[in-house]
């Protein structure tokens, strides 16, 4: 299936000229707009294309041909012109594009810890009542492990430690069949013969 949708097509990512595109056609009036931006809009009185259900049965078919039309131009100009009449469609980017754009629009989405960790990208939603005031690097490998087994095994304080806004329980063994035991879960996280 890929970034295909299972029920609607066309909803997925189709290939440009110079990269690709996702394209979300929910109604009928959405295909024929992009239909007659992409100069097919024959496809959209195809038996094949009509409905939904039509075009989910032949969607190879439909990609093929809007694809053909697709890679005439670039990424840029289809998004454009697609966003023009009202068709839900946007360009694919990579982490370093979508950081690029977050950043010139003033977003900060980089969290830098100095040199004691490398840099973090940070969460995209930001909350006026209750702002992130202190970022913290990730754990280095293995830097928790004693302490998270001594909580495992029971015989740690972390939790009580994690502050009074922490309602964890301490956890239990999780056995198998055999009465072995396979991890530890805090209680009520699981049912009883959930593995």
């Amino acid at each position: 299936m890929g970034n295909e949708h299972p029920s609607v097509a066309p909803y997925e990512t189709l290939r440009c000229k110079d990269g690709y595109l996702a394209v979300c056609c929910g109604n009928v009036t959405q295909f024929r707009r992009l239909a007659a931006v992409l100069e097919i809009p024959y496809l959209a009185e195809d038996s094949r294309f009509v409905t939904n259900a039509a075009r989910v049965a032949h969607r190879a078919e439909l990609v093929a041909a809007m694809e053909e039309m697709l890679r005439r131009d670039t990424t840029d100009v289809w998004v454009a012109r697609l966003t023009d009449v009202e068709v839900p469609a946007g360009k694919i980017a990579t982490v370093g594009t979508a950081i690029d754009l977050a950043s010139s629009l003033d977003l900060d989405p980089i969290v830098s810890f100095g040199d004691e960790s490398c840099s973090q990208v940070r969460h995209p939603i930001t909350y006026s009542a209750t702002p992130v005031t202190r970022y913290q690097p990730p754990p280095r490998l293995g830097a928790d492990g004693d302490e998270v087994r001594r909580w495992l095994s029971g015989e740690s304080d972390f939790l009580r430690n994690l502050g009074p806004h922490v309602k964890l329980d301490r956890p239990r063994p999780f056995t198998n069949d055999s009465g072995q035991v396979v991890r530890a879960v805090a209680s009520g996280d699981h049912d009883e013969g959930v593995a």
